[in-house]
């Protein structure tokens, strides 16, 4: 009713010509988008109203585009790009999370993707494995615009492995530092990309590659490799190498004694020639010679005892620092300090930058009262995830 009216206003006025035609253009252009709008089905929570038809139809929320996965379902995860460097030292495998499956559930998808690369298969045999994720870290501010910023962050440790390598033996060594770096260490949502660098070590180029504690030495990987293919010849191997361990170790305890006779040798000889020396040769081998007698002249009447001379130690403390997530970040709370013999708790009085600034304030205050010298070393744990010492 109302458009209509508004319709047969223009008209009127049109007619009339009680205003320019300029602005019944622009009532015109109105009047036009507004039939646009109209004609397009309005959505609202009852259902949604055609124009055309005057009808409603019952609404049905669309349907999201992330579907369920199976255990073993290679579909959700794809690879997007592989990369080579020039001169083949390591290669990079870049996987998309298209339906956002977990963490472990996509390594293992991904590492089974890999097994049945043929550029992965063909690379090398002993090989390092790197991991590392790509996603979105949510950052709430508490003033109503939430933060969102791309993060990347390393999986795992560096672990060797070959191509005959199951995905439970991997999983046993990456297992740790997944559940310490990951899933207790960040404010991270499931990742969209994974990404996988893997080094040749067949290279010799490659044989000062720094290898994580904890994982599978090439001479393991190497055994277990021949005993897979050859069951038949497991025993022989063992028995080749104690064989060869016993050669070896007999062969180092051999050389360790003798190598420890001739020094003591050595020293018993140097010994006796420093003796004859100083003392002089006041004797003869042959048995009618009298040995010829020396009288001690005493030179000091006063014997005292010696002092130990008192070295002062190094300054030397110890700190600790424990920090929590809060609104994405890493905000320490308390501060613990050790300067011999004292103990000392920073805390802060709210969670607030000001409340943190104050307490390293008083931190440094503290420092400077208790070391009297111009120098002192402080071992701190857990600085940005590793151990480590700086000089104050």
């Amino acid at each position: 009713m109302c458009f209509t009216t508004l319709i047969l206003l223009i008209i009127f006025f049109y007619k009339m010509n009680n205003f320019p035609s300029q602005m019944t253009l622009n009532l015109i252009y109105v009047v036009n988008y507004l039939i646009g709008e109209m004609r397009r089905p309005v959505y609202n929570p009852l259902g949604i109203f055609d124009f055309k038809t005057r009808s409603i139809t019952p609404y049905s929320p669309p349907k999201v585009a992330i579907v369920p996965y199976a255990p073993h379902d290679p579909k959700g995860i794809e690879l997007m790009n592989v990369r080579v460097v020039s001169d083949k030292r390591f290669i990079e495998f870049y996987f998309l999370n298209a339906r956002l499956i977990p963490v472990i559930k996509a390594m293992e998808i991904i590492y089974g993707l890999l097994q049945k690369n043929l550029e992965y298969i063909q690379f090398a045999d002993r090989k390092v494995l790197i991991t590392y994720i790509i996603g979105i870290e949510h950052i709430d501010h508490g003033d109503g615009y939430p933060e969102t910023r791309r993060i990347e962050i390393t999986l795992h440790k560096n672990t060797v492995i070959s191509n005959s390598t199951t995905w439970g033996e991997f999983y046993g060594f990456i297992r740790g530092h997944i559940k310490h770096s990951y899933l207790d260490g960040y404010n991270f949502d499931t990742p969209t990309i994974f990404r996988i660098r893997v080094w040749n070590v067949d290279h010799m180029a490659n044989t000062k590659l720094k290898v994580a504690n904890g994982v599978l030495s090439i001479f393991d990987n190497m055994t277990t490799e021949l005993a897979r293919k050859y069951p038949e010849a497991t025993k022989d191997l063992h028995d080749l190498v104690v064989r060869t361990e016993a050669k070896v170790i007999a062969r180092k305890a051999k050389t360790k004694a003798e190598a420890k006779a001739k020094a003591k040798s050595e020293r018993m000889s140097t010994a006796l020639r420093k003796f004859l020396r100083e003392k002089g040769r006041d004797f003869s081998t042959h048995a009618n010679t009298p040995l010829t007698q020396k009288t001690l002249e005493m030179t000091s009447q006063l014997i005292t005892v010696l002092t130990r001379k008192a070295n002062k130690p190094n300054p030397f403390s110890t700190m600790d620092i424990e920090t929590v997530t809060y609104q994405g970040h890493q905000i320490p709370l308390l501060i613990s300090c050790k300067v011999t013999p004292q103990v000392k708790v920073f805390r802060v009085k709210k969670v607030d930058l000001e409340s943190v600034f104050f307490m390293w304030l008083e931190f440094f205050d503290y420092l400077e009262e208790k070391t009297d010298d111009r120098t002192n070393t402080i071992f701190t744990h857990n600085l940005g995830g590793f151990d480590g010492i700086f000089i104050w």
